[in-house]
């Protein structure tokens, strides 16, 4: 399979508008102009297509269905034992990443993937983009030629952005780590404050065994 530069390089898809009509409205035609970039770009590059959850994801696991061109296709499923690895073992062989999905961002901040943000302005994706000063968001309501230009900026300014990945994904860890001590010392003294819920979850941390957790900064 290709990727990391086997071969043509891979391109990362996760496109749908989750929080349509509850944390933002809906951008119509969307779904089309993306579409339409999607056909543009793989003369360039091999689609991965990716659903965090098909629930939220039917426009793209219909789409990754009917693909006639060359592409993979990878959906997050719970059930499976080795769910978890699987998607992160898929990840691992995305080159750059086109994403609607907040934890699309994390994870390629994390892996230093250069990545498209694409989503509602002011809310989280733009935000996060904004906090480690990374400069490739859109709205979803640009048009298809401005989707193309920016994910071929993506691959052409790789090295650029890797060095802006690798400072936010430091500091990032940083939080990450600093919420973990925030969870613990609310367990060690919850009779200060009135927050209870905060104690059961770092418990709940504490002492899992079979599920990992995601820690988000704050």
């Amino acid at each position: 399979e290709d990727g990391k530069l086997k071969g043509r390089p891979v391109l990362g898809v996760v496109a749908s508008q989750p929080g349509m009509g509850l944390l933002q409205p809906e951008f119509t035609g969307f779904e089309d102009r993306f579409q339409q970039a999607l056909r543009i770009l793989e003369k360039t590059f091999r689609l991965h297509f990716f659903s965090f959850d098909n629930r939220s994801d039917p426009w793209l696991a219909g789409l990754a269905d009917s693909w006639g061109g060359d592409h993979s296709y990878t959906s997050f499923d719970m059930p499976r034992p080795d769910a978890i690895d699987a998607f992160i073992r898929s990840f691992g062989m995305v080159d750059a990443f086109v994403t609607t999905r907040f934890h699309g961002v994390l994870l390629s901040i994390m892996t230093g993937t250069p990545f498209l943000a694409i989503g509602a302005p002011g809310e989280k994706l733009h935000r996060e983009c904004e906090a480690i000063r990374y400069p490739q968001f859109l709205s979803y309501g640009s048009s298809t030629d401005q989707f193309v230009k920016a994910a071929a900026e993506i691959w052409a300014e790789r090295e650029s952005l890797n060095q802006v990945l690798s400072d936010g994904a430091r500091q990032r860890r940083r939080l990450g780590v600093r919420n973990f001590e925030l969870l613990e010392c609310e367990l060690a003294f919850s009779e200060r404050n009135g927050s209870r819920m905060i104690p059961k979850i770092a418990a709940s941390i504490r002492n899992a065994s079979s599920f990992r957790t995601l820690v988000v900064w704050a």
